[in-house]
């Protein structure tokens, strides 16, 4: 199991019988990839690698499967297409692209697994395609996507 503390900035892992096993992160304070401002979604990607989504710096993190290397990050604060205000949730797609809840922006963006833009959808308001704030994404087998808005 993977779980995110935001209040202490941590990912943690667990066994599957509920075992601790490892934290990784500090609270922010230099500008180190292995430190988190707000940590908010995780999933998990095709490699069990992990993927994590830091609010507070408006970035995804993705962490090796035993969370001792950061392998990539991307996104950085803006609102055009391609970075983040404020993301929270975080899943990925049978192709291996990251799909991100971008919160503060009103939309959900859709990146490879590098970190490269694909797409954006949505925009702020209670009609179709439009959200205020949307919080989670997942997919299911045929990589439909679903928010939580």
């Amino acid at each position: 199991f993977i779980v995110t503390d935001a209040t202490n900035c941590l990912v943690l892992t667990f066994s599957r019988d509920g075992t601790f096993v490892r934290a990784f992160g500090t609270q922010y304070f230099l500008p180190e990839l292995n430190q988190f401002i707000a940590v908010r979604g995780v999933c998990v990607d095709g490699d069990e690698n992990i993927v994590v989504v830091d609010s507070g710096r408006h970035c995804i993190q993705v962490l090796s499967r035993d969370c001792a290397t950061v392998l990539r990050t991307f996104g950085t604060y803006g609102s055009v297409v391609g970075r983040l205000i404020a993301p929270t949730g975080v899943c990925v797609d049978s192709a291996g692209n990251i799909i991100v809840a971008d919160t503060c922006n009103h939309r959900i963006q859709q990146f490879r697994a590098d970190g490269t833009f694909v797409r954006a959808f949505g925009s702020i308001g209670s009609g179709p395609a439009q959200f205020n704030r949307p919080s989670g994404v997942c997919v299911d087998g045929a990589d439909n996507i679903f928010v939580t808005d």
